[in-house]
């Protein structure tokens, strides 16, 4: 009843409890336990059954979640949880780029924990504290960069661009008429979009917009978030940036 009269129609359904690590900083094991429990599809789906019969319309699947204790917010304080998973491909890329035989360009992939510093988690999967959380990055040489093929996604999609004005075009066209920056760029929209109708997301609720100058990260010279319609409205789903040689899709 609190989730419905508070107008919070998405509820968490838990398919695993319980968490083998003793973090100072977190109290979930206090709460669920060491013990890692599985939850079996069937349990699920009755719950999500009894959840349905009561009103709610919208769910989302949660894990094991970051829960701070209160008796160790100074060591909390001084803890860091990476933003995003991207930060380890950097400081190992001298020896990627020895696996890669000292040979650009090349392609790094991570999928790992990232956390924010949300104080009330809501809102489905949007408001969250911990995500799981995957990222690419692609290092080119910016004296040697190959064109890549972009005619075989002929589809013509929504693009809002810097200027927030609402286009329709290919990917291929966009990129020609200068809108996206860079050939890399436009392959990874390309790669994007490929992806998420290929998982059966809905072509019509896809967009990709494109960052203001004055929203741009410091590091990136271009970028483009790819935006879900969803019951909250566009939200950002995936992100493709520019800056010399990096490109990642978080």
């Amino acid at each position: 009843n609190w989730y419905i009269e508070g107008g919070d129609y998405y509820v968490g359904v838990q398919t695993k409890r319980g968490c083998p690590h003793n973090c100072c900083f977190c109290v979930y094991t206090v709460v669920e336990g060491k013990q890692v429990r599985v939850n079996p599809v069937s349990e699920e789906i009755k719950e999500m059954k009894q959840l349905y019969d009561l009103g709610v319309r919208g769910f989302w699947f949660t894990d094991a979640q970051f829960i701070p204790a209160k008796n160790h917010i100074d060591d909390a304080k001084n803890l860091f949880l990476r933003p995003e998973t991207a930060q380890g491909m950097f400081m190992l890329y001298p020896s990627l780029f020895r696996h890669f035989r000292q040979k650009l360009p090349f392609g790094a992939m991570q999928v790992g924990k990232g956390y924010r510093n949300e104080i009330s988690p809501r809102q489905g999967m949007i408001r969250l504290r911990e995500f799981n959380m995957a990222e690419l990055e692609y290092f080119i040489d910016p004296e040697n960069n190959l064109e890549n093929e972009l005619t075989k996604w002929s589809e013509e999609l929504e693009f809002i661009s810097g200027e927030s004005k609402q286009i329709r075009c290919s990917i291929k066209e966009c990129y020609e008429n200068g809108i996206i920056k860079d050939n890399n760029v436009a392959f990874f929209i390309g790669m994007t979009w490929e992806f998420l109708i290929d998982i059966g997301i809905d072509a019509q609720k896809i967009r990709f917009r494109q960052h203001k100058t004055d929203e741009m990260a410091h590091y990136a010279s271009d970028c483009w978030d790819c935006e879900l319609l969803g019951s909250h409205g566009w939200i950002v789903r995936g992100n493709c940036e520019q800056n010399m040689s990096r490109f990642g899709i978080p």
